[in-house]
């Protein structure tokens, strides 16, 4: 299993012979602590709270602690479901 980030946490399924697909996904909701970013979309460049985060942590529990850089704060998540069942988790 791996994980990616982007606006958020992802879960890949990456298992010999089985093809990469996504399994699972959490993106943190901004608050009033998330930084304003200058963002470009379709050519319009506008203000908004952006969502990044970094350091991923996962202990053999199974709990996943992710930090957002632009100050929304910290998140401790526990993998549930088929997506602990795909990690083997005890």
């Amino acid at each position: 299993m791996r994980f990616a980030l982007r606006r958020g946490l992802a879960y890949w399924n990456q298992y010999k012979n089985h093809p990469r697909r996504p399994i699972g996904y959490y993106i943190p909701a901004a608050n009033g602590n998330t930084a304003k970013r200058w963002v470009n979309t379709a050519g319009v460049e506008r203000c908004n709270g952006v969502i990044q985060t970094i350091n991923v942590e996962v202990d053999d529990r199974g709990y996943i602690y992710i930090v957002d850089r632009a100050h929304t704060g910290m998140h401790i998540l526990e993998l549930a479901g088929p997506v602990r069942a795909i990690a083997a988790l005890k």
